[in-house]
């Protein structure tokens, strides 16, 4: 009697053990999404997606630019820029004409100079020709770019200048979600600026050698955590990614961060670029429900009429209703 009730015992074993497993596979795969989310949150808590010079890989540069800028102040504001031995298409801009572009980094001297503590905030770093100017002024920086390359040529930018200490180096990408693996893709080799970020369903259908190494996205949200000052200045040149990364900041009610200031470049995205800005009106909506005012680099001129957001606009600089001026 005892062999049969420990044989039945077994048998029970042999039936729940398997079905345990299943369930336990179930949950996994029903909360996939809730999983990868937790995983960017420890991430962020230990500051592992900082990247630091052992994270960088070897590069060798065309040159590296001394590029000056005279102040309104009469001061000489001066920083590197290394380029690359392709040089394209800003590699050659800056060896070229010695600033990446000049009115665009004028601009920017000036919103920090009305806001001096404030930390500068560059997603879509590249080579960073705004990040080591910025640098060079003593504000604090934050460079976030997918691509550790470039990250290693602002590293080298930096160094040569003596400002590596004033800049947060950041290989992400930044999207809506946290920890989706995103590829870049460049398509034209002689503008690497237009790297553009595709989900690996997509990426797989790209040439080969046009997809370059994935890299996991954090959220605009968790970027601000890890800015220590109230005041950011924010310059997002996202290849129509602007999108994913700012519409919940735009439409949140409880922003932790006061931002008087947003360039951005705008072309991209009311043509919806790659399918990566569906929701354009939701979006732009989100900037005047949040009291932007959009103008042109050349914000004297005048504000810009709602009707003129279109894609013959490069760049918008949104101003906050509460910014200084």
């Amino acid at each position: 009697m005892y062999k049969m009730f420990t044989k039945q015992n077994e048998c029970r074993k042999m039936f729940y053990l398997p079905m345990i497993f299943l369930l336990i596979l179930l949950l996994i795969v029903i909360n996939r999404d809730f999983l990868l989310q937790l995983e960017p949150i420890k991430q962020a808590k230990n500051l592992q997606w900082y990247t630091t010079d052992k994270d960088l890989p070897k590069i060798y540069p065309h040159s590296c630019v001394r590029c000056n800028l005279a102040l309104r102040s009469g001061k000489n504001l001066w920083w590197f820029v290394c380029v690359k031995k392709n040089l394209e298409y800003i590699s050659a801009k800056i060896l070229n004409e010695g600033i990446y572009d000049e009115f665009a980094s004028r601009v920017l001297l000036d919103l920090l100079q009305i806001y001096p503590n404030a930390t500068y905030l560059d997603i879509g770093s590249n080579l960073g020709p705004y990040v080591t100017m910025i640098a060079s002024t003593g504000h604090r920086v934050y460079a976030v770019e997918p691509l550790a390359y470039n990250l290693a040529f602002i590293s080298l930018s930096l160094k040569l200048r003596g400002t590596e200490e004033n800049v947060t180096l950041i290989q992400k990408a930044v999207s809506d979600r946290r920890g989706e693996l995103l590829y870049p893709w460049q398509d034209n080799p002689n503008n690497e600026g237009y790297t553009i970020l595709v989900p690996e369903e997509e990426a797989f259908f790209k040439p080969k050698n046009e997809i370059l190494d994935p890299v996991s996205s954090i959220t605009f949200e968790d970027i601000l955590d890890q800015i220590p000052t109230d005041d950011v200045i924010l310059k997002i040149d996202a290849e129509g990614s602007e999108c994913k990364v700012l519409t919940r900041y735009l439409h949140s009610t409880n922003k932790t961060k006061f931002i008087p200031y947003i360039f951005m470049e705008w072309c991209h995205l009311m043509r919806n670029l790659n399918g990566m800005c569906p929701e354009y009106d939701t979006f732009t909506q989100g900037f005047f429900d949040s009291g932007y005012t959009p103008f042109s680099l050349n914000y004297s001129n005048g504000h810009i009429h709602p009707t003129e957001l279109d894609y013959n606009l490069v760049d918008v600089l949104w101003i906050h209703k509460k910014a200084k001026t």
